[in-house]
């Protein structure tokens, strides 16, 4: 929609990036600052929000060696320096050469050394499905009516309550 005119915005992770800027047949082949640009969330300046691509090695996998060795190849600064700038994402190492990344992962990659990192509660990272499901609720439910931010935070409460979290 944003890239029809529909929407003059849209919330999105990094991977917005690599798919409005990187060519046919895996990107629309957009011209930075001119077709697109980004910008960060309202309300969350100084705030980084961060989610990881994870790969992993399965218990009990068919191909523990092909899979160790793919798993080396994309913890290496080669395997990142070749998946990241397509992705839009910034390298996880401190010794990516940033020359290699666009201007947005550039930007990025200074933010995440600047500042406050915090983990994105939609994706798992700072906590498990079932209590992520329960925050969600409960801040719908105070976006339906925020005269009741004692009923909020008791919801709160009770959701990490019922994860274990908290005592």
């Amino acid at each position: 929609m944003v890239v029809d005119g529909d929407a003059a915005f849209n919330i999105m992770g990094d991977w917005a990036y690599g798919y409005f800027a990187n060519p046919a047949p895996n990107g629309l082949a957009l011209i930075p600052h001119t077709d697109f640009d980004w910008a960060v969330s309202p309300g969350t300046y100084g705030i980084f929000n961060f989610l990881s691509d994870s790969f992993v090695l399965p218990i009990a996998a068919k191909h523990p060696d092909a899979t160790i060795a793919w798993l080396t190849v994309a913890a290496s600064r080669a395997g990142q320096a070749a998946f990241n700038p397509l992705k839009g994402s910034i390298c996880a190492r401190t010794d990516c050469n940033q020359a290699l990344f666009s201007e947005y992962s550039q930007d990025a990659a200074k933010d995440w050394t600047s500042n406050v990192v915090v983990g994105s509660l939609m994706h798992g990272v700072v906590a498990a499905p079932a209590w992520a499901t329960s925050i969600g609720t409960a801040i719908g439910l105070f976006q339906a009516d925020t005269s009741k931010t004692a009923d909020f935070q008791a919801a709160l409460v009770a959701a990490c309550k019922a994860d274990g979290t908290c005592p």
